[in-house]
């Protein structure tokens, strides 16, 4: 009566990506434990009970607009995420590229034709941004929504179309300013950004899992007062593991996520806890 999996869920941009998957997890299926890592795209699922099943818990990560697959093997994902990256980077390059007549002579002094015609080139790597590029956005912006909450590509996303649309106008009307540059820049640098900061966590990680931390190497007696090294503890010991602290086991770090399980967590992510479960014995 107990499923524990491992799945491999696509198109993670940031912790709000992973607090959006939780919360709807924790909202449909109560019962459900789930510990998602950002930096490897990893959720570990525990299932208690015949309540739920993997496939439904499967269907409502997908509705929110996310690939789920079998933690096998993620590299296709990454060299997705690579090309996006390289795409919106020459997009946002030519694009203030073909804007630099403009920036210079900002008296319009050059023909109108030509005017015209790097604005409509600027309309056209803003729409592969805008299409391609920006898909995660659009993507995690409608989850939220969905699940009836609050996201912050929501926020990005609806500034993305406003300033696209504006532009748009201008350059179909023949007047007025366009701001495509700035919405490529917006999706490349954040792109890159959320790229740079997966890329730290995994090193983070590794190193963890390498070196260990010298604070798992300790935990708490029953009583909550004294600490015991985890060299002492023996078959049958109980200790007493609060919320958020980690401690090594066969080479891995495990938090308690406040209520039946126990997670393998090494860094950067908030304990799952349930009222009246702030402490467990183990």
């Amino acid at each position: 009566d107990r499923l524990e999996a491992k799945l491999y869920i696509g198109g993670l941009s940031c912790y709000a990506c992973v607090w959006l998957i939780q919360k709807a997890v924790q909202r449909e299926f109560p019962s459900v434990g789930i510990d998602l890592s950002l930096s490897r795209g990893v959720a570990t699922v525990v299932i208690e009970g015949f309540d739920t099943t993997l496939s439904s818990l499967v269907r409502l990560i997908r509705s929110l607009g996310f690939k789920v697959s079998p933690a096998l093997d993620n590299t296709q994902s990454n060299m997705d995420e690579l090309v996006r990256l390289g795409i919106n980077t020459f997009c946002f390059l030519n694009v203030m590229l073909v804007a630099v007549p403009e920036y210079v002579d900002a008296n319009l002094r050059m023909d109108y034709e030509f005017w015209q015609l790097f604005r409509w080139l600027s309309l056209g790597f803003a729409s592969v941004v805008m299409t391609y590029g920006a898909w995660p956005h659009y993507r995690a912006a409608w989850g939220a929504l969905r699940q009836r909450r609050l996201h912050i590509d929501q926020s990005i996303a609806l500034a993305l179309l406003a300033t696209f649309a504006y532009s748009l106008t201008n350059v179909v009307l023949g007047g007025g300013e366009v701001y495509f540059d700035s919405v490529c820049a917006i999706v490349a640098l954040l792109g890159w950004g959320r790229y740079l900061q997966k890329r730290v966590m995994q090193s983070a990680e590794q190193s963890i899992r390498g070196g260990g931390d010298y604070a798992m190497q300790f935990v708490r007696a029953p009583s909550g007062d004294q600490v015991v090294p985890l060299s002492e503890v023996a078959e049958g010991d109980s200790f007493l593991v609060l919320p958020g602290p980690r401690l090594s086991a066969k080479g891995s770090a495990f938090t308690l996520l406040g209520g039946n399980f126990i997670w393998e967590r090494l860094i950067f992510a908030a304990s799952l806890r349930r009222k009246g479960q702030q402490r467990k014995f183990v």
